[in-house]
């Protein structure tokens, strides 16, 4: 069985990132691919609806790890994005582990630069585990929706 239905409802998703368990940072290091996620429309205009807004090709994201033995508390990395068969960086964010807006319990939460284009300035991505490699994502600050829009995000090799 899947960890998450890829066609949930938005509901059903927002109650299953609620359920999941609270994160370490150490979680996100490394290469994420991208997967949309909920009804329909949103699965299909997705991809139109992040390209619109600067980011076409949206593949994923990308942070470094902490060097060993250090203790961390933000991590710094970016979105990731075809282009020409390559991955390509795009928008630089800082992840950091705080109280999510849904329900004040721990997450990790990925913020952009006070400069980056608008909207992702306000842009802010929660994430927690569902599975050994994959998140579950809310992505909050986008113009007329609320709620959270959700992601996964699978590592990668």
């Amino acid at each position: 069985k899947a960890v998450v239905d890829l066609g949930a409802s938005l509901a059903a998703l927002r109650r299953q990132f609620a359920a999941a368990h609270e994160p370490e940072l150490a979680l996100v290091a490394g290469l994420h691919q991208a997967q949309y996620l909920g009804p329909w429309w949103l699965r299909r205009g997705g991809p139109l609806g992040v390209a619109l807004l600067g980011m076409p090709g949206w593949a994923g994201k990308r942070f470094a790890g902490a060097e060993p033995g250090a203790r961390a508390d933000a991590l710094e990395g970016c979105n990731l994005r075809r282009a020409g068969g390559q991955l390509v960086a795009s928008l630089p964010m800082t992840a950091r582990v705080e109280g999510s807006v849904t329900d004040g319990r721990r997450a990790i939460v990925a913020t952009y630069p006070p400069d980056a284009p608008w909207p992702w300035r306000s842009v802010r991505d929660e994430l927690r585990p569902v599975a050994a490699d994959t998140l579950l994502c809310l992505s909050f600050g986008f113009p007329l929706l609320s709620g959270g829009l959700p992601f996964l995000l699978i590592r990668r090799a």
